[in-house]
């Protein structure tokens, strides 16, 4: 057999077989979280599933590229098992990552989501959505901006999405805005800024922290913050698979994040600062 031969005959072998392959076995997104036990060979889609202890979490790629087969119990892929929505969001469901939270994010009146009823939760946080969210969590003060606040920051006024919310973090001290006098209301907020924004919110005092993150030292920006949010137990970060913990303060923050950050902070009573 020449080599052009060869080379379709095993073009047209690899499309048969993957003809044949079930559609499980392409429906996973590849960066997907999924939870892998210390011990164990599978991978999870819920992190408590088989009574997991401390699982470590990584990409569905990762764990693939690692040897780790699904788990039966708690991994469907195939679309005649895809889990219903929960709640009032059609993109929201059991296997969802902080899925309760979000939940719990509808239900406080936190998030109604978009109009279309989904909640997106892998979509970036905006700085605009961040102060309404904020605002929310304290209650929903009764505040109405004076002259001299609606001129905090030069990109701000009447008409933008969330104003009023963004004014009041600016009266809070909650946000300050950038250097050249702008707020920036539809970047993405990233996570050493969320760190620094929930602080402000609270003035409990955190107790020492019980681990550290190997990439946060006195010259990451917010570090002080970083630091309280992990001894509050607001964030754990990310489990690396040699036990060490990172909080890449420089990603943008998830909606679905978001939700489960706001939740914990509800939870531990430390919304202080209305």
């Amino acid at each position: 057999m020449n080599v052009s031969r060869r080379h379709l005959f095993l073009s047209m072998f690899a499309l048969t077989i993957a003809l044949l392959l079930p559609t499980s076995a392409f429906a996973a997104n590849p960066s997907r979280t999924v939870w892998v036990s210390r011990t164990g060979t599978k991978y999870h889609y819920v992190s408590t599933c088989s009574n997991m202890s401390n699982p470590i979490q990584m990409t569905f790629s990762q764990a693939q590229s690692k040897g780790y087969g699904p788990c039966k119990n708690c991994v469907r892929e195939t679309p005649e098992q895809k889990p219903e929505a929960e709640g009032p969001f059609s993109d929201v469901n059991a296997s969802t990552s902080h899925h309760e939270d979000i939940l719990w994010l509808a239900n406080s009146k936190i998030s109604t989501g978009y109009p279309d009823g989904t909640f997106r939760p892998l979509a970036d946080v905006t700085r605009c959505d961040m102060a309404a969210f904020l605002y929310r969590l304290a209650g929903s003060p009764n505040y109405s901006p004076s002259g001299e606040e609606m001129t905090a920051f030069s990109d701000v006024n009447s008409s933008t999405d969330h104003a009023k919310e963004i004014w009041w973090l600016a009266s809070k001290g909650i946000s300050l805005g950038y250097v050249d006098g702008t707020f920036k209301p539809f970047s993405k907020v990233t996570r050493q800024d969320m760190a620094a924004f929930l602080h402000r919110m609270s003035n409990v005092i955190a107790p020492e922290p019980t681990f550290s993150f190997v990439d946060v030292n006195n010259g990451t920006d917010h570090a002080g913050d970083i630091v309280w949010l992990a001894s509050m137990g607001v964030s754990e970060g990310w489990l690396m698979p040699d036990g060490s913990r990172e909080f890449r303060g420089m990603s943008t923050v998830k909606r679905a994040d978001m939700a489960a950050f706001l939740h914990r902070m509800y939870n531990r009573n430390l919304v202080t600062i209305r």
